[in-house]
């Protein structure tokens, strides 16, 4: 519920709860599960208090934004580097829904929807995204069925990604491959293929379910559609 309050980031409001920072009628809240009827309870945060207009309000925003390489998916940076906040003119606090690294480019969507943003990073709602990437050699058949069926990863992780081979470039040595995955583990993609021996030149991601870039230029972004918004909301039990 403090997420939905636009408080703070999921993380930070689990860190303050952590810290014994969070109060509901008076009492301090140790569990992030913690249910509150806003008609009823009196919550505070660190002091402050959290009113039933603040849980109720829906000045929400949802951005979609085609990340170019050497931006990083954060909010605030301590060593100055650029981010991808550094690319939406909106003084919101928003953030960005899941991550992308450094040198991966695509489609990410930012908002200031805590509810929303954690259903679409949990991996129980299984939300389809699809990348784009060229790797070096060129990938064998045997190799492709291995990503489909699941690899080991961080020597205990078995995780799988549907695989389409688009194109191979012989003079190059290289292969150009699409991929879906449902996870959102830290260079998911990246390590996969390193298991079996590939080197990733370029990694884009194309899709998140539906929402495609279309034509969105490199560093450009744009408000989701009514009907992108509802077709997320349903794909994770919103509506």
């Amino acid at each position: 519920m403090l997420i939905r309050a636009n408080v703070a980031s999921r993380r930070k409001c689990n860190q303050a709860i952590k810290e014994a920072k969070v109060k509901v009628n008076n009492k301090v809240i140790t569990e992030p599960t913690f249910l509150v009827d806003i008609e009823k309870d009196t919550v505070n945060i660190d002091g402050k208090p959290i009113t039933k207009r603040d849980f109720l309000k829906e000045d929400f925003v949802y951005y979609i934004l085609n990340k170019p390489a050497g931006y990083i998916s954060t909010v605030k940076d301590t060593h100055h580097r650029k981010t991808v906040l550094d690319l939406i003119k909106d003084k919101r606090r928003i953030y960005p829904v899941g991550r992308l690294d450094k040198d991966t480019e695509g489609l990410l969507i930012l908002t200031n929807d805590g509810q929303l943003t954690y259903r679409l990073t949990h991996p129980s709602f299984k939300i389809d995204k699809i990348y784009r990437l060229i790797i070096k050699p060129k990938i064998v058949k045997e190799d492709i069925e291995r990503l489909n069926n699941g690899v080991i990863i961080d020597n205990y992780k078995k995780v799988s990604a549907k695989t389409k081979l688009i194109k191979n470039y012989k003079d190059q040595n290289r292969s150009e491959l699409e991929l879906i995955i449902h996870q959102g583990i830290k260079r998911q993609i990246k390590k996969m293929l390193s298991v079996l021996g590939y080197e990733v030149i370029s990694l884009k991601r194309i899709g998140i379910g539906d929402i495609k870039l279309t034509n969105l230029k490199r560093g450009e972004c744009r408000r989701l559609t009514k009907d992108e918004l509802n077709y997320l909301k349903k794909k994770v039990g919103m509506s």
